[in-house]
């Protein structure tokens, strides 16, 4: 009886197990879409349309269009912006988080012309003449306000470089502009760029003009070669 009630135990013990696992991995799936998550253009165009408060918009624009990380973002000031040349100076970064120079397309250039006219403080983003330490609350309710699902500040920064490896930029230049490593925008972005398997393609396709790598092309073929061996 002891050993029929340790069997059931033991039985319950690894079915609750497996069950602790299963939701381990869903949690875990669910993590990495969410931190896997990029905007459409679409998608964008409503965050940014919304009805938002303006420091939180000049945020999302500078996300989207530089692809700096967040913290970066708010510690932004304005000796370190050049609007006449069109350029923002991020600095050095630490680590393997490396900074860069970014050009600033034209709306972005423009919007950071309309908020150095009406700053109040050295902040880029700034809001009630401070200086802003968290953009959670504020981004938070711009992605409520835009109907959208699950969005971070991260899923900006990841929408930028999706955006740049769709258009077919190199993936040196892209890594070079978010300040990461050659390696890593291959692995995590380049299934998004329209060259990445192609060149795969095309390198297989020139093998079946070389007579030591032919390939059988049917079942006559496929005879033929087993006759010969």
């Amino acid at each position: 009886m002891e050993q029929s009630s340790k069997s059931l135990s033991r039985s319950g013990g690894h079915s609750l197990s497996a069950k602790r696992l299963k939701c381990r991995r869903s949690i875990c799936c669910v993590i990495s879409r969410q931190r896997d998550k990029w905007l459409s253009k679409a998608e964008a165009d409503r965050l940014l349309e919304a009805e938002i408060d303006e420091h939180a918009r000049l945020f999302i624009m500078l996300a989207l269009y530089t692809g700096v990380r967040f913290g970066v973002i708010l510690s932004l000031t304005w000796q370190q912006v050049d609007l006449v040349s069109g350029v923002i100076n991020f600095g050095r970064g630490t680590g393997n988080k490396g900074r860069a120079i970014v050009p600033m397309v034209p709306d972005l250039h423009a919007a950071m012309r309309i908020a150095v006219g009406i700053r109040t403080t050295d902040s880029v983003i700034e809001y009630r003449d401070k200086y802003v330490k968290s953009i959670k609350t504020g981004f938070h309710m711009s992605v409520t306000r835009a109907g959208l699902g699950h969005v971070t500040p991260h899923s900006l920064r990841h929408t930028c470089a999706t955006w740049l490896m769709m258009k077919g930029m190199p993936f040196e230049m892209v890594a070079k502009f978010l300040g990461n490593s050659v390696e890593m925008i291959e692995r995590v972005y380049g299934h998004h760029s329209p060259d990445w398997l192609r060149r795969a393609a095309e390198a297989l396709s020139g093998l079946s003009d070389s007579p030591e790598f032919s390939v059988p092309t049917g079942p006559e073929s496929l005879s033929a070669r087993f006759r010969k061996t």
